[in-house]
């Protein structure tokens, strides 16, 4: 019965009643123009991104900004393809050349230190960011409580799979959302986000680099906002179901290690709305697997007394089942209901996998994603 209601609470904790809670917040944000606009600079740390790297910079170089030119600076982390040549193309763009394959991390450290404008923009070489991306992503830095800000990703595919991704983003931006119209934002997008210079504190190995950039703002007593306006259009994060598994327990356990490195933000006595989001957002939400698990235990201890108790057993039993064998249900309709069910399932197994990492204190490796594409066409991120 304990482990029943334990993982009910969970499960309604985390998947509505905060989420309920923060749409509830949710009001328009109109963000003055600055009087003056910052100078930025754009970092971008590429691996081997030889078929995406010359397309970002088309993209970046003709963003459009009412401020001096940005500074875009590429860290080229040890590429064995011609990524280094392709940057060296463009006059405009500074380009700190690795030999050795590092990792993002070392590399925005290194592109931080190097940068000379008063806002660093932070993207990846496969987000393609709207004309007006970055006047979105700066106006709420005309607010000087405001230390950082992160944009907003779309998926530019249209695959069922990518159809459940876009749920879950969909989903997450609400709470983004409801989050920065009281606060700070729980949680970050590395695909694109900006900050005061002044603010960044280099950033250690083994954590997740979006979210502990912001939770160093917050840690300075700066906000760390969300501009849902300012659009990076991405490519679905993974292109096979069992992708998702390895992503989330990187995932997962580095940014469990991150907390760990900022775990005075845990205190809601001093950090009030940002450390019961981190504890309901980061914690809670990486517990899910646990929840699900003792929902399913508590109704199999309970099936035998119970009528409802078995019912409920049968209708998870059933789920479950037809969430694994969703690529051979029909109609159609009805395998893609099924297929981002099993989206959830995997990122929760890949959830549980990384807080294993995290209790045994296993490192986040160097990340190498693997999205299915040819291998000349892949862009790695670390």
């Amino acid at each position: 019965m304990i482990a029943l209601l334990v993982g009910v609470t969970l499960i309604a904790l985390v998947l509505l009643g905060y989420p309920l809670w923060c749409a509830r917040q949710i009001r328009p944000v109109i963000w003055p123009e600055p009087a003056e606009w910052p100078s930025l600079s754009i970092l971008i740390v590429v691996r081997n991104g030889s078929a995406l790297i010359e397309q970002k910079l088309a993209n970046t170089l003709a963003l459009n900004y009412p401020g001096p030119t940005p500074q875009v600076l590429v860290y080229n982390d040890g590429s064995t393809d011609d990524t280094a040549e392709r940057v060296g193309k463009w006059p405009q763009v500074r380009l700190i050349d690795s030999p050795h394959h590092l990792g993002k991390i070392a590399g925005l450290n290194a592109l931080a230190s190097e940068a000379s404008g008063e806002i660093l923009v932070f993207t990846d070489a496969d987000a393609d960011l709207a004309e007006q991306a970055l006047p979105a992503l700066i106006r709420p830095l005309s607010d000087p409580k405001v230390g950082g800000v992160c944009g907003q990703r779309q998926l530019n595919q249209a695959s069922a799979l990518a159809q459940a991704q876009s749920h879950y983003i969909d989903w997450d931006s609400r709470i983004k959302m409801g989050e920065s119209a009281f606060g700070s934002l729980t949680s970050n997008d590395g695909k694109l986000y900006a900050m005061r210079r002044a603010l960044y504190r280099p950033i250690p190995a083994a954590v997740t680099d979006d979210l502990f950039a912001a939770l160093n703002v917050i840690a300075q007593h700066q906000r760390f906002c969300f501009a849902p306006e300012a659009i990076a259009r991405i490519p679905q994060p993974v292109h096979r179901m069992a992708q998702e598994i390895p992503r989330r327990r990187r995932i997962v356990g580095a940014s469990l290690n991150g907390l760990r490195h900022h775990r005075a933000l845990l205190n809601p006595w001093r950090h009030g709305q940002v450390a019961i989001g981190l504890w309901i957002n980061k914690i809670a939400r990486r517990l899910l697997p646990l929840g699900l698990l003792g929902v399913l235990v508590g109704c199999a201890l309970l099936a035998p007394h119970s009528p409802l108790a078995l019912m409920l057993l049968i209708a998870q039993l059933t789920g479950y089942t037809a969430l694994a064998l969703h690529p051979w249900l029909r109609p159609k309709a009805l395998s893609r209901v099924a297929e981002k069910g099993a989206y959830f399932i995997l990122g929760n197994i890949g959830m549980l996998l990384g807080w294993l990492d995290f209790l045994a204190g296993r490192a986040a490796p160097k990340w190498e994603p693997d999205k299915g594409e040819p291998s000349n066409a892949k862009e790695n991120n670390q």
